[in-house]
């Protein structure tokens, strides 16, 4: 029990510490710098529910087309087995785009409060997120022993739009939050 209020205490302190980092920073950027911080360093994330029903359906897919690309070697059906092991690449990049956020294509930042020689400490800036492609399977083709996979139209998710409050944080870093 001790314990736990030690340590409780101290998340409070650094957070605290941390916070006030943010605000009492000596740096300062201009709106293009800050915008340029914010495309390198900030993601997007979807909606919990939107981003859980994703993540189920990626998974669901790259499992059973991770099965197929197993059987397809085991049969010596190498060009099925490329298909496959291609749909699951590309469905790996899509799970963790979608689980660890969307990286962003653009921004566009103004700074707020006052400014020293046009460079400000706070920023709000409107983001658009890249766009990421789901592939899909329109039909699998079989001649023989071979399969040929046949891929429709890619579903794509995004661009997310979003306006975030920026604080600058150090000489590059950034702390931010969607408003």
């Amino acid at each position: 029990m001790r314990r736990t209020i030690i340590f409780s205490l101290i998340g409070v302190i650094l957070a605290s510490a941390s916070a006030a980092l943010a605000h009492n920073t000596p740096w300062s950027w201009k709106p293009s710098r800050a915008a340029q911080m914010v495309v390198s360093d900030a993601t997007l994330q979807l909606p919990a529910a939107e981003r859980a029903a994703l993540l189920a359906e990626i998974r669901e897919a790259r499992s059973r087309y991770l099965l197929d690309e197993m059987i397809a070697s085991e049969e010596g059906d190498w060009l099925a087995a490329g298909m496959y092991h291609n749909l699951v690449f590309r469905l790996t990049k899509a799970r963790d785009t979608v689980q660890n956020g969307f990286s962003l294509d653009r921004a566009r930042c103004s700074g707020l409060g006052s400014a020293a020689t046009g460079r400000f400490k706070h920023f709000r800036c409107s983001v658009s997120s890249r766009v990421v492609e789901i592939p899909v399977v329109e039909r699998i083709d079989r001649e023989g022993d071979r399969q040929h996979v046949v891929e429709g139209q890619a579903r794509l998710v995004g661009p997310l739009q979003a306006m975030l409050d920026v604080h600058v944080t150090g000489k590059a870093s950034i702390s931010y939050r969607p408003l």
